[in-house]
C-alpha cells in the first residue's frame, strides 16, 4: 500500500526505507563514525611511528657496520689511502693496494648485506669516490657535503635522518670517519642499505598497518553495534510500555537487565525502575478513581432524583407565576386605559380648540393634564408631573388630579388653588415618602379671553402669537407636595384670535439622543416659531414627530403635551 513503512534489517539494525532512522541506526553511525576516525588516526600514528623506528634502526645499523669498518683498516691501509688521495690514477702498486682495499669493502658488504659500501674523500667543498663496491656505483660523481657527511668529516660518525630517494631508488646512508695516526680525517666510510630490504619492510608495515586499520574499522562497527543496541534497546522497551498503558493496561512491567542497563545500575536502568513505580502508582490511582466514579455515579442519581423534584416544584411555581403576571398585566392594561380615558385627547369650548397626546414610558405613567370647567366662563387648563414611573407614579399623579380638581372648585385665583392642593399633599402624604408633583395651571375667561396662571416647579409653556412672536409663561413656585407654607406668583395676559399655548412636561426636553444630548427648550422653542401657523392638531404632531425622531425611538420619560389655539 501506499505509505506503507518497509524496514529492511542490517547487521541486527531495524533500517526504515520510508521516513527517518531510527534511533539505533543514528547511534551507531555516529559510534563507528568516531571510532573509524580513531582507528584511521591511529593508523596514520602508528605507520608513522614504525617508519621512524624502522628508519632509527636501520640508521644504528649502518652506522655500527661503517664504524666497525673504518676501525679495522691498519695504518698502513691508512697511509696507502692517502697515497691513493694524492695519486687517484697510479701504476700497478697503486691498483694493487686499491684492490686489497676493495675486497675489505666487498667482505663487510658481502656480511652484512648491505647496498653498497665506498670510501670518500674532500676536495675542497666536493666530495669525490675514492673506493667504491660494486664498482661504477659512484666513482666520477662528485657531489657537495651534506650535514651528515660533514659530522663525518668533522670526526663524528652519523647517518641520515630521513630515508633517501635518489636514481637508485629509496634508501639510507650512514658514514664513519677514517682517522690516521695524528687523529686527523683522512676520508670517511660510507655504507648504503638495500633499497629493496628497506621496501620489503615499508610494504610488510604498510600491509600490517592496512590489517590493522581494517580490523579496527569492523571491530568499531561491532562495538558501535553493541553500544547503540545497549541504549536503544531498554528505550524501546520502555516505549513498548508506554504504548501499553496507553492501551490501558496499568499491570504491564518494563523489564529493562542486560549487560548495560541493569535496573538501578544507570539512568536508564533508573528510568525503568521510575517507569514501573510510576505505572503501580496509576493503577493504584486509577483502582481509587473507580471507587471514586462509582460514588460520584451514586450522589448523581440522588441528585438527579433531587433535581426532578426541585424542577416540578419550580414547574409549580413558575406556573403560578405566570398566571399572577398575566393576571399583572391584565390589571396593567386595565389601569392602562383607565388612565387614558381620564386624560381627554381634545377639547373644544366657544372659539377654544384644544389637543392633547400622552405616552407613558411604561404600562403607566406620572405625567397627567386635565380641562376643568370651573363654571361657564371659565376653563381651567392643568398640565403636570409626579415623581417615579409605573404605578406608584400612577396612583400618586391620580391623586395629585383628584386634589386639583377638588381645589378648582369655584376658586378663580390658580395661586390660590396651587396653595391648597400644596397644603392638601403636605397633609396626606407621609413625610418620608419622597412624593411631589410639579404643575402648571391656567385659568381662561371664555368671554375677555384674559388668561390667569400659576406654576409650581413646572416648564413654563410657550405662547405663540398671531403675528409669530413667542413668549414663555413664567411665575415662581416650587413644587407640590415638597415645602409647607409655600406661596405661588400669579400672573395675566390677554389672548386674542390666533394665538397658541403650548403646555409640555419634562419628558419632551429631557429626551436624548444615542450620544446623550437632550432636546432641550431651545429646539422645542424652536419648531414652535418655525410651524406656529399650523393648526392646533398638525402643531402637535409636529412637535412630537421631531422628538421621537431626536430620541430615536428610544423614550425613557413619560411625554405630555397640550396645544390651545384661539379660534375667535
Amino acid at each position: 500500500m501506499e505509505g506503507e513503512k518497509k524496514e529492511i534489517n542490517l547487521l541486527g539494525l531495524k533500517v526504515s526505507l520510508l521516513g527517518k532512522a531510527g534511533l539505533q541506526v543514528k547511534l551507531t553511525f555516529v559510534f563507528a563514525f568516531l571510532l573509524v576516525i580513531l582507528c584511521v588516526i591511529n593508523f596514520f600514528l602508528s605507520y608513522t611511528q614504525a617508519i621512524s623506528t624502522l628508519n632509527e634502526r636501520l640508521g644504528n645499523e649502518l652506522l655500527g657496520i661503517a664504524r666497525t669498518t673504518a676501525q679495522s683498516f691498519s695504518p698502513r691501509q691508512i697511509n696507502d689511502l692517502l697515497a691513493l688521495k694524492e695519486k687517484p690514477q697510479g701504476g700497478e702498486e697503486v691498483r694493487k693496494k686499491l684492490k686489497e682495499i676493495r675486497d675489505r669493502l666487498q667482505q663487510v658488504r658481502s656480511a652484512n648485506q648491505v647496498d653498497s659500501m665506498y670510501i670518500l674523500v674532500k676536495r675542497g667543498k666536493l666530495v669525490d669516490p675514492l673506493v667504491e663496491t660494486p664498482l661504477n656505483t659512484y666513482l666520477g660523481s662528485s657531489y657537495p657535503l651534506n650535514s651528515a657527511l660533514s659530522s663525518a668529516f668533522s670526526g663524528e660518525a652519523t647517518f641520515i635522518k630521513q630515508l633517501v630517494t635518489s636514481s637508485q631508488g629509496l634508501g639510507k646512508s650512514a658514514y664513519a670517519p677514517l682517522f690516521n695516526q695524528k687523529k686527523e680525517v683522512v676520508g670517511v666510510i660510507g655504507v648504503d642499505a638495500a633499497k629493496e630490504e628497506i621496501i620489503y619492510s615499508l610494504n610488510t608495515i604498510k600491509g600490517q598497518a592496512i590489517v590493522f586499520l581494517l580490523f579496527g574499522i569492523a571491530l568499531s562497527v561491532l562495538i558501535s553495534l553493541s553500544v547503540a543496541r545497549a541504549i536503544t534497546n531498554p528505550i524501546s522497551r520502555l516505549l513498548a510500555g508506554i504504548e501499553r498503558i496507553t492501551k490501558g493496561d496499568l499491570t504491564y512491567k518494563v523489564k529493562v537487565k542486560n549487560l548495560w542497563s541493569l535496573p538501578g545500575q544507570d539512568e536508564i536502568g533508573d528510568l525503568a525502575v521510575s517507569f514501573n513505580r510510576m505505572t503501580q502508582s496509576l493503577e493504584e490511582k486509577n483502582r481509587e478513581n473507580k471507587l471514586l466514579y462509582e460514588e460520584i455515579n451514586e450522589l448523581n442519581r440522588d441528585l438527579e432524583k433531587r433535581i426532578r423534584k426541585a424542577t416540578y416544584e419550580l414547574k409549580q411555581i413558575n406556573s403560578r407565576l405566570e398566571e399572577r403576571e398575566a393576571q399583572r398585566d391584565e390589571e396593567l392594561r386595565l389601569a392602562s386605559q383607565i388612565q387614558e380615558a381620564l386624560l381627554p385627547h381634545y377639547y373644544q369650548v366657544r372659539g377654544v380648540n384644544i389637543e392633547s397626546k400622552f405616552i407613558p414610558a411604561a404600562e403607566l405613567g406620572g405625567d397627567f393634564y386635565n380641562f376643568i370647567p370651573v363654571d361657564p366662563n371659565h376653563l381651567g387648563i392643568i398640565i403636570g408631573d409626579v415623581t417615579g414611573k409605573g404605578v406608584p407614579a400612577a396612583l400618586l399623579m391620580a391623586m395629585t388630579v383628584g386634589i386639583l380638581h377638588e381645589s378648582s372648585k369655584g376658586n378663580l385665583s390658580p395661586a390660590d388653588v396651587l396653595g391648597k392642593a400644596n397644603a392638601t399633599m403636605q397633609d396626606h402624604i407621609e413625610a418620608d415618602l419622597p412624593s411631589f408633583a410639579s404643575a402648571f395651571y391656567a385659568l381662561l375667561d371664555l368671554d375677555s379671553r384674559v388668561l390667569t396662571y400659576s406654576k409650581a416647579g413646572h416648564e413654563s409653556p410657550i405662547l405663540y402669537r398671531n403675528n409669530g412672536d413667542c413668549q414663555l409663561l413664567e411665575t415662581e413656585g416650587s413644587f407640590l407636595g415638597a415645602f409647607k407654607d409655600t406661596s405661588y406668583e400669579e400672573k395675566k395676559i390677554q389672548l386674542i384670535k390666533g394665538d397658541k399655548i403650548i403646555f409640555y412636561t419634562d419628558g419632551i426636553i429631557s429626551a436624548q439622543d444615542k450620544g446623550g444630548e437632550r432636546f432641550g427648550e431651545k429646539r422645542i422653542r424652536k419648531i414652535v416659531e418655525e410651524n406656529g401657523n399650523l393648526k392646533a392638531k398638525e402643531l402637535l404632531e409636529k412637535i412630537y414627530a421631531e422628538v421621537t425622531f431626536f430620541q430615536e425611538g428610544s423614550q425613557a420619560d413619560d411625554l405630555a403635551l397640550v396645544v390651545m389655539e384661539i379660534k375667535d
